[in-house]
């Protein structure tokens, strides 16, 4: 029987390219009638504490895996949290000074970003970055705090990054210039397993919505996986049902229906 259920953020529940930067009133009902059958809700996203707005927190979400699980929240409290090596980041981030590449580092309690901000700033605006986490202090401080490092990079200098990242896990968009980077360690099935261990729940009792490649992990562990109908085909492929888009409340819509199903009373499995 299902007992947890974990959303992605980001073309999962919003789009906030796609028009959709709030719950629809569809998403908070069904969140209601989910909480009152017992079964908690929380949030796996790549997104720090400085991406989660206001009406997020306020949407009754028993927790939050952050940073790709590098901080780990169960009811206000912060049960586990990884952070990169101090000497590792000192030297990518001195390299990255000289190569006048504008970066951000993901610290516990907000967003410490490099002195060029032309770039970097306007794009966190879009994506809902709230600036009172904007952190001012030394960077030698940050650098024994960093969860992810965040990059602004042109083409011409996207090898030189690769190379400077090797040993971390990464992600580039081509769309933004924009590359994320976090320790090989940690997923959103890493924070999630330490959540289910918390609150005493197995992998089979878990339901998990995604739509891409930070999904893949999540997925293989829930006890029944969701992929949305605008993920990439290898999340599609390898979940237990495919809902509709963001923009049309497909996750919502989706629960709708499986509340009085069987995935919510007693069968489920990947096959």
């Amino acid at each position: 029987m299902i007992k947890a259920i974990f959303f992605d953020l980001d073309r999962t529940l919003l789009d906030c390219d796609g028009g959709k930067d709030r719950f629809s009133d569809r998403d908070l009902l069904v969140f209601g009638r989910i909480k009152q059958r017992g079964i908690r809700l929380f949030v796996a996203t790549g997104r720090s504490v400085s991406f989660i707005p206001p009406f997020v927190k306020a949407a009754g979400f028993d927790g939050f895996v952050l940073v790709n699980g590098a901080s780990v929240w169960v009811e206000g409290l912060e049960i586990a949290r990884h952070v990169l090596p101090a000497k590792q980041m000192e030297v990518i981030t001195g390299r990255l000074w000289e190569e006048r590449i504008e970066y951000a580092l993901q610290i516990p309690g907000g967003t410490w970003i490099s002195r060029d901000r032309s770039l970097l700033l306007p794009h966190f605006r879009k994506y809902l970055f709230d600036e009172g986490h904007l952190i001012e202090k030394d960077l030698s401080a940050c650098l024994q705090e960093t969860m992810k490092l965040e990059l602004f990079v042109y083409p011409k200098k996207y090898a030189l990054c690769q190379e400077l990242l090797k040993e971390l896990k990464y992600t580039w968009d081509p769309k933004t210039n924009t590359m994320e980077a976090y320790a090989k360690t940690v997923s959103k099935a890493t924070g999630a397993k330490e959540i289910l261990g918390y609150l005493g729940l197995e992998p089979e009792e878990c339901m998990c919505f995604g739509d891409d490649y930070n999904d893949l992990e999540l997925s293989r562990l829930a006890g029944w996986s969701v992929a949305m109908e605008n993920g990439i085909r290898a999340l599609k492929d390898q979940a237990d049902d495919v809902c509709g888009r963001a923009v049309q409340d497909g996750v919502a819509q989706y629960l709708e229906k499986a509340l009085g199903s069987n995935i919510f009373n007693g069968r489920q499995s990947h096959g």
